[in-house]
């Protein structure tokens, strides 16, 4: 589900500006003082333009990790993946706020992603965060960065089979993000599982997993190496490790020489990502709409049952 590209006016960026926006964040990594920027203005922004955090009314934003750390998670990859398949998309399983997607990995490397949040306030904060970014108040360069996540809300395995379906092989996913702390066991291996069955062609893992946690949950590709990073989280004074797995899946078309055609459920998913951010705006303007009404139908729900 997704947001607008500025109207005309004497602030319309000229078609030199696109263009250098289209290279800059679709297929280049940005500096460090670029990235750090990025992610605090797009908090800044959100602070400014609502009135909740992801906690609630008057609640802040929990579990993001901080800029400096992310960064070098970012550095750490090889993101030639990116320059090779105009298609690369990577999935962010508890999206949370939608700074991580749309800051670090639209932003910083130039991905798109998509997200799933199974947290209704926290789908609500990333929703109307990528609604504002998405419109024209903000300029091209933040449209053109948050058209290229879908966000959808739901319980992450059963959501991701809901998205892309359990037949076809997922060929374009190419980097998996993934906090899993507090999951059930079971879902764990459920989500590992898929992955090792159908998504072909994964080359990076990020996640709070070491190597010997995430064979032992039941991933079954070759880990060609891993790295980890600390650091603290935002407004909190708790910390957060991330693993960086390089993978190399057993059943990709660089071991089997085969090509897959991509199925159709994927296909919507690539289609969405070339779409205008003024089309994607829409999009994002309408799921909005429709959770604002089931969330005050629910509260109208739980009124009339006291």
């Amino acid at each position: 589900m997704f947001y607008s590209l500025p109207t005309a006016g004497s602030n319309e960026p000229s078609l030199k500006q696109i263009s250098i926006f289209s290279i800059i964040f679709s297929r280049m990594t940005l500096g460090k003082d670029d990235f750090y920027m990025l992610a605090k203005e797009m908090r800044a922004i959100a602070s400014k333009s609502m009135d909740f955090g992801t906690c609630g009314i008057g609640g802040g934003v929990d579990g993001e990790v901080c800029s400096s750390t992310f960064y070098d998670v970012v550095k750490s990859l090889d993101t030639e993946f990116i320059k090779i398949d105009e298609d690369a998309w990577g999935i962010d399983i508890g999206s949370g706020s939608g700074v991580a997607s749309m800051a670090y990995f639209n932003g910083g490397m130039g991905l798109n992603m998509i997200g799933i949040e199974c947290n209704e306030q926290r789908f609500r904060y990333c929703l109307s965060l990528q609604s504002i970014l998405l419109g024209t108040s903000y300029g091209d360069k933040f449209s053109q960065i948050a058209k290229k996540s879908q966000f959808f809300e739901g319980t992450g395995f059963k959501r991701l089979i809901e998205i892309l379906g359990v037949t076809n092989p997922i060929v374009h996913l190419k980097l998996l993000y993934w906090f899993r702390e507090g999951w059930n066991p079971d879902d764990i291996r459920a989500i590992l599982d898929y992955v090792n069955r159908l998504v072909i062609n994964l080359k990076w893992i990020i996640c709070d997993m070491d190597k010997e946690k995430l064979l032992n949950f039941g991933f079954k590709g070759h880990i060609i190496s891993s790295v980890q990073f600390s650091g603290s989280m935002i407004k909190s004074s708790n910390s957060r490790t991330l693993h960086v797995h390089h993978v190399q899946m057993h059943s990709s078309a660089s071991t089997t020489r085969t090509v897959h055609a991509v199925g159709e459920r994927e296909q919507i998913l690539l289609a969405n990502f070339r779409k205008s951010a003024e089309e994607v705006h829409s999009q994002v303007t309408v799921a909005l709409e429709l959770l604002l009404i089931r969330s005050d139908n629910s509260k109208k729900d739980r009124a009339a049952s006291l």
